[in-house]
């Protein structure tokens, strides 16, 4: 009912519903705090209020590019099953649970590690699966039988053609899958399995008012042979979050994430420059400079599933994708 149409629409409904559960046994929880809660949610909007725009209404279907970093009203999966008997009206793909398990100590933690280095990595955030579920819907094929990223491209085209591309360096194509009907609920998927992280993440921004959408939702397929891109940042105006979730395994040489932890500080403009100076060489001088998601060996390769967050302001690349074959 309303409780799942506030948390599709992004709002902390789960996360605080979550954090009242874990605060007292249900021999101790009273019927008044869920009551109070609830009016809570009712006076913030959550519930009821004016008719929202439905997703046809707020961008309708046209080139994929024109929703980049607006709210077109993307609506994402539930994460908690609060126990409704009736069925979820919508069909919309869903993901396993999320193995990493996001209990209060692991969401607190990982914010913290956003916070303090600007990333972190979340192991078997998507299960493999999953993975293999929408590598098939994407169209990229597995084994002998992966195409390349003209290939994906010229598959995603025929069944939507208002997909975006693009080439910003040699080798690596993005498609851009927001705001397509047929490709824009199967990657948004994903979101359930960072959901509680990103509810703590923003938790202060949330209770003052603010409200967290989607911005962006991407394929970026990286050739044999792809350049390294050029260090950037993917917001400067305030606070958001970049999550990369690879769909095969990326070693060292297959042109994986490399960071410079603390950089983030440097876009913080609530904080002195001298401030913002001293906390990112102190985070670089921690990890002696820029660090790489997959370290040398296949042990310590990115693997799929494995959910890299990043906060939207520190400076990242892709590295070059020095394999051979496809």
């Amino acid at each position: 009912g309303d409780f799942q149409a506030a948390a599709r629409r992004l709002r902390p409904v789960e996360l605080q519903l979550e954090e009242l559960l874990e605060a007292a046994s249900s021999a101790a929880r009273s019927s008044e705090q869920e009551q109070a809660l609830a009016r809570k949610w009712r006076e913030a909007g959550y519930f009821g209020g004016p008719q929202e725009k439905s997703r046809a209404e707020l961008f309708g279907r046209r080139l994929t590019s024109d929703a980049q970093g607006v709210d077109i009203g993307v609506r994402v999966p539930t994460y908690l099953d609060v126990g409704s008997s009736s069925p979820a009206k919508d069909s919309s793909p869903a993901i396993s649970p999320p193995s990493w398990e996001p209990r209060p100590a692991l969401r607190d933690n990982a914010a913290d590690s956003l916070r303090h280095w600007g990333c972190v990595l979340l192991r078997g955030a998507v299960a493999a699966g999953d993975v293999a579920a929408l590598r098939e819907d994407l169209g990229l094929g597995s084994g002998l039988s992966s195409r390349r990223a003209a290939e994906v491209g010229q598959w995603l085209l025929q069944r939507d053609p208002n997909i975006a591309m693009g080439r910003y360096t040699f080798g690596r194509l993005h498609c851009l899958l927001r705001g397509s009907p047929e490709f824009e609920p199967r990657v948004v998927a994903l979101h359930s399995a960072v959901a509680p992280l990103v509810h703590t993440f923003f938790r202060e921004e949330e209770a003052a008012g603010a409200r967290v959408f989607l911005s962006e939702a991407q394929l970026i397929v990286a050739d044999p042979c792809a350049e390294a891109q050029g260090w950037h940042v993917e917001n400067v105006a305030g606070a958001g979050l970049t999550v990369f979730v690879p769909l095969n395994s990326i070693s060292d040489e297959r042109g994986p994430q490399a960071i410079l932890p603390g950089t983030h500080h440097l876009q913080d403009g609530t904080v002195p420059l001298r401030s913002r100076l001293r906390l990112c060489l102190k985070a670089l001088c921690s990890t002696h400079g820029v660090v790489s998601v997959a370290g040398t060996g296949r042990e310590s390769a990115w693997a799929a599933g494995d959910a890299l967050v990043l906060d939207g302001r520190l400076l990242h690349r892709g590295l070059p994708n020095d394999s051979l074959g496809a």
